[in-house]
């Protein structure tokens, strides 16, 4: 590569991103690594009581609503939505990076909570339990995906709503976060993991659409 093709490459953004990368893998693992040793049990059965504290049908039925938009058929059909929509707009490459994304963090979920083995709260449950692994949130990690990856596909497409759709993703995400948490199938570090990790990902497809938006330029 040439020095100025390595410079360009090498933006202030870009850099910005692989260290934001960097330290959200290293939060990861110093998270996960807490857990296995039982140092989160405390905080996270403190912050499950505490959001148990302030229970109502009107909250449960909220974060009824936060989680079931969190479920795996509801991001499949906003995610299909928004492929469809790239491809509409003849935005292929966009709606390839879109779909890399969603794919890889379910994938990467489902290696994760194997991995991990982590066992579901029993302290309430306002929902059925699933009878999968708890750590990281499915949930959390998949929403984080799809919808900040979504906002940065969108702000493409629509570059003067790129600020809306970002607080949008941002709002849901942490609701459908807290959701889990709320309704007592996760512990709040099952969901900052899902968080961390559904990050990594969509700031590897951040960098990828800035490279599809060079060759496009090109």
């Amino acid at each position: 590569m040439k020095p100025s093709r390595f410079r360009s490459a090498m933006s202030p953004p870009v850099v910005i991103m692989l260290g934001a990368g960097l330290l959200l893998v290293l939060a990861f693992t110093k998270l996960a690594e807490e857990i296995l040793e039982g140092e989160t049990q405390r905080f996270d059965q403190a912050v499950s009581l505490a959001l148990h504290l302030v229970d109502s049908a009107a909250l449960d039925l909220i974060m009824g609503v936060f989680t079931v938009i969190g479920e795996v058929w509801a991001l499949s059909v906003i995610s299909g939505l928004v492929a469809v929509w790239c491809v509409a707009r003849k935005r292929r490459r966009l709606a390839g990076i879109f779909t890399a994304v969603v794919g890889t963090a379910a994938a990467l979920n489902v290696i994760l909570k194997l991995s991990f083995g982590r066992a579901r709260p029993t302290l309430f449950s306002e929902i059925t339990t699933p009878e999968s692994f708890s750590f990281p949130s499915g949930h959390a990690m998949g929403a984080t995906a799809v919808f900040f990856m979504a906002a940065i596909v969108l702000g493409q497409l629509h570059p003067k709503r790129r600020r809306t759709f970002h607080v949008a993703a941002s709002a849901i995400v942490l609701l459908i976060g807290l959701s889990r948490v709320f309704l007592g199938v996760h512990w709040a570090t099952d969901v900052l993991g899902g968080f961390a990790a559904g990050s990594v990902i969509v700031l590897s497809g951040a960098l990828a659409v800035r490279w599809a938006q060079r060759r496009e330029e090109a």
